[in-house]
């Protein structure tokens, strides 16, 4: 089994702590030469959809229905199927494995708009914990119902030298 553990190289861990680059052996174990780069993703600057109220949820989206479609959705009650669509839908009444399964959601599939803000600014793969030095202004807002102080908390991330990551970061 290939390990790549010995070829994994780090661009500068302070400027760009999410991308590693993998060089892959030589042909001569079967694979060709090449290089794969890896990205990580920190998920808790995003809101989880199996955790969030459904309060948050309409601040977030700005739209008190689609919240209560997508409570109603991963829930373990009955309520909510409708045959009045064809083809009939019912909720999923469990927990949602992937944003993209809101797709399924008439109320959301209708609202393109609204899709694209919840891939943009859910996910479905933590426990509900933020990172409050990577979350969104925009979850921000939503879980604390202050744009202001949101937008004043994400301005103050980079410090005097404007890039995050940096020894100034978060210092007044």
């Amino acid at each position: 089994a290939f390990s790549a553990a010995p070829y994994l190289r780090s661009a500068d861990p302070l400027a760009d702590a999410t991308t590693w680059v993998v060089s892959l052996p030589g042909a001569g174990e079967g694979m060709p030469r090449g290089r794969v780069v890896i990205q990580m993703t920190d998920e808790e600057w995003r809101l989880d959809l199996n955790t969030a109220s459904e309060d948050i949820l309409a601040r977030l989206l700005e739209d008190p229905a689609a919240a209560t479609a997508i409570v109603d959705y991963r829930d373990a009650d009955d309520e909510g199927i409708d045959d009045t669509v064809d083809p009939p839908y019912a909720p999923k009444n469990a927990p949602i494995r992937t944003v993209e399964e809101l797709w399924d959601i008439p109320a959301l599939a209708a609202h393109p708009e609204l899709m694209d803000r919840l891939v943009r600014e859910t996910t479905v793969v933590t426990n509900g914990t933020l990172n409050i030095n990577t979350v969104g202004r925009d979850v921000l807002a939503a879980i604390g119902g202050n744009a202001s102080l949101a937008e004043q908390l994400v301005a103050s991330r980079p410090g005097s030298d404007g890039r995050l990551g940096t020894a100034d970061d978060c210092k007044a």
